[in-house]
C-alpha cells in the first residue's frame, strides 16, 4: 500500500465493511421487490383513474360505506391548513354536513406508479355543490391520492386537495 493509501486505511476499512455488511439487506430489499412485482396484479392508469372515479360517485351519492370499503385501514386525508384526520373521522364529518353534488369531473388525471404497489393520482377537480342548505356553488381544486395494493386490492390510503385559484 502506498503511504497516502495507508493514511486513510481506516476510512477505507469502515467503506469495505459497510459495503459488505449491507449487502445481505440489498439481496434481501432486492428480492422483497421481486417477489412484490410478481404477486402485485396488473394495473393500469385507466383502472386507477376508474377506482378514483367510483370515490366521486360515491362521494356524491353519499354513499360513506361504499366510500369507506374503497378506502385502506390507514387512510389519511391532508388538509390544506395542516390538519389530519383518519376515514372515520373525515366520513362522519362529510355524513354530518348534509351535503348534496350536483356535478363533478376530474381532469386531466395523471397516475405515476411509484412502486408496483403504490400509485400517485393528480388531477383538476371541479364540483358544483351545495352544504348544510347553502345555495349550489361551483369549487375548483388540485387534487392528489394515494392508491396503495393491500391484500391483493387496491386501497385509497391519501388524499388531498387544495383550492384553486
Amino acid at each position: 500500500m502506498s503511504p497516502r493509501t495507508t493514511h486513510f486505511g481506516g476510512a477505507i476499512l469502515v467503506l469495505i465493511l459497510g459495503t459488505t455488511a449491507c449487502t445481505p439487506a440489498d439481496e434481501t430489499a432486492a428480492a422483497d421487490q421481486a417477489q412484490m412485482e410478481e404477486a402485485a396484479p396488473a394495473v393500469d392508469a385507466t383502472s386507477l383513474i376508474a377506482l378514483e372515479e367510483a370515490v366521486w360517485e360515491d362521494l356524491a351519492a353519499g354513499d360513506w360505506e361504499a366510500m369507506r370499503a374503497r378506502m385502506a385501514d390507514d387512510f389519511i386525508l391532508g388538509g390544506s391548513h395542516g390538519f389530519v384526520v383518519g376515514a372515520d373521522t373525515w366520513l362522519a364529518q362529510m355524513a354530518g354536513a348534509s351535503c348534496e353534488m350536483e356535478s363533478w369531473s376530474i381532469d386531466p388525471p395523471r397516475v405515476t406508479m411509484l412502486s408496483p404497489g403504490s400509485a400517485l393520482l393528480t388531477y383538476r377537480t371541479r364540483a358544483r355543490m351545495g352544504c348544510d342548505g347553502q345555495a349550489m356553488s361551483e369549487a375548483e381544486g388540485f387534487s392528489t391520492t394515494i392508491w396503495v395494493l393491500r391484500d391483493g386490492e387496491w386501497k385509497m390510503a391519501y388524499y388531498s386537495s387544495v383550492e384553486a385559484e
